[in-house]
């Protein structure tokens, strides 16, 4: 089984909880504001889990892991902030279908 250990991919309800927010992270339309960095436009098809599993299998991976991207600053925030954000992040990644995991 070929398997892809390094994918990041945002749901509805992640981003839902970076457009919610009034600092960093926070998601305005879909530009990124972080901290330190230049706002950057993120691309809706990036994070399309339809588009992403039809060019995981074109890549010939049976399995995609995905995680939370570190640069986002996440596990910086205070708990209060960040337990929104990885609730969000970890109930769309159970929700993913296959090949992800």
């Amino acid at each position: 089984m070929a398997t892809d250990v390094h994918q990041h991919l945002w749901g509805a309800a992640f981003i839902d909880a970076l457009r919610g927010r009034a600092t960093t992270p926070r998601l305005d339309g879909w530009t990124l504001h972080l901290d330190g960095e230049p706002p950057y436009d993120v691309d809706p098809a990036d994070h399309d889990p339809a588009a992403r599993a039809a060019q995981a299998a074109a890549d010939g991976f049976d399995r995609v892991l995905t995680s939370l991207s570190s640069p986002l600053g996440v596990e910086w925030l205070p708990p209060a902030e960040a337990a929104p954000l990885l609730d969000a992040y970890h109930e769309d990644s159970l929700a993913l279908p296959a090949p992800f995991g």
